[in-house]
């Protein structure tokens, strides 16, 4: 009976440790009411399409996108702005990125990543990780990484508005 119990206690254990265990933000789960998932590519409006104000002089902005809105809110790397001939896959592999939504880190790996073209500096790749705007609200979001050798860091705020009618 005694190593029953004791079996009973481990299992116990360990289903206290995977609840309780990582809070990363993975596909499919609900932060403030919003869904954070993967887009398709398609309909996925980027960061750089948001209607974003810096605020003052500070790495701190404030975005508003339409109810509906499915919103990419990773930071992409392209080759085309380095000019020493590395290629997307090398540049992806030297880059470091963390992406968090209330100071929860978001397991990145589960998002996987997708290569567009951007307007203005073609080939692209971001991180997968979409907002579902399905609803009025705001969302705080904050990044941080190495890009091209340089450093960055910027909180930003989503807010998704019912537009006028």
């Amino acid at each position: 009976m005694k190593g029953f119990a004791y079996r009973i206690c481990l299992v116990l254990f360990a289903c206290l440790l995977v609840g309780c265990g990582s809070n990363e933000i993975d596909p499919g789960d609900k932060v403030g009411g919003f869904l954070v998932t993967k887009g398709d590519g398609l309909d996925v409006t980027y960061v750089w399409d948001l209607d974003c104000e810096q605020e003052g002089e500070t790495e701190v902005y404030s975005c508003v996108s339409n109810v509906g809105t499915n919103a990419n809110i990773s930071v992409g790397i392209y080759a085309s702005l380095t000019g020493d001939g590395k290629d997307l896959d090398t540049l992806w592999e030297e880059h470091s990125y963390e992406l968090f939504i209330d100071d929860r880190p978001i397991n990145l790996d589960a998002f996987g990543y997708i290569d567009i073209m951007h307007p203005q500096v073609g080939p692209m790749r971001v991180w997968n990780v979409v907002i579902v705007g399905d609803g009025p609200g705001e969302i705080t979001f904050r990044d941080k990484g190495v890009v091209h050798d340089e450093p960055f860091e910027s909180t930003n705020t989503l807010a998704f508005i019912t537009p006028a009618e």
